[in-house]
């Protein structure tokens, strides 16, 4: 028990820091033409090759794009909370912590979730409004999906798997 329960703390606290680094890196989409990377909530200039070409990445104030903001970080904060929750009761008896192990999963299958949401949106609407591609060539006008939305996508998968961990740990007691 005790090395499930290390493990799916391990893989609480992976989760989590993976899903807070996508959240906040400006390493969502690249636009080719500006050499500009974009994220949630910021972007990076990397420098000014073209100073007379609109920036149509600065457009994010849309209700789709503020949708995915919010599901991302509610997400990652259920996951703060399903940790913070375990750490609480970490030191309560054993039937106690097993209804908190149930909980936490509980709470990490809802912040995949969210998560997964919110990936789904980015990646129909950024496909429909900026015509991102997924095969990593920065031609033409074209851009394409970096490193922070690939890395959204794997911390979903590490949340699902925590999720999964702790709701059948749980209900083993």
């Amino acid at each position: 028990m005790a090395v499930v329960i290390g493990t799916g703390s391990f893989l609480l606290f992976f989760s989590l820091a993976v899903n807070v680094i996508a959240l906040l890196v400006p390493y969502w989409w690249q636009s080719a033409v500006i050499n500009k990377s974009n994220g949630l909530w910021g972007s990076c200039q990397c420098s000014w090759r073209y100073t007379d070409i609109k920036d149509a990445f600065e457009e994010k104030e849309e209700a789709w794009f503020r949708s995915v903001q919010w599901l991302y970080a509610a997400g990652v904060a259920l996951m703060a909370f399903a940790l913070f929750l375990l750490f609480v009761v970490s030191c309560c008896s054993e039937k106690a912590y097993s209804k908190s192990m149930t909980a936490a999963g509980a709470l990490m299958l809802l912040a995949a979730l969210c998560v997964a949401v919110a990936l789904i949106v980015f990646g129909v609407m950024g496909n429909k409004k900026w015509n991102l591609s997924m095969d990593g060539g920065l031609t033409g006008l074209g851009a394409r999906y970096d490193w922070a939305m690939w890395l959204g996508v794997a911390g979903f998968g590490i949340a699902l798997i925590t999720s999964i961990v702790f709701l059948i740990q749980g209900s083993r007691h």
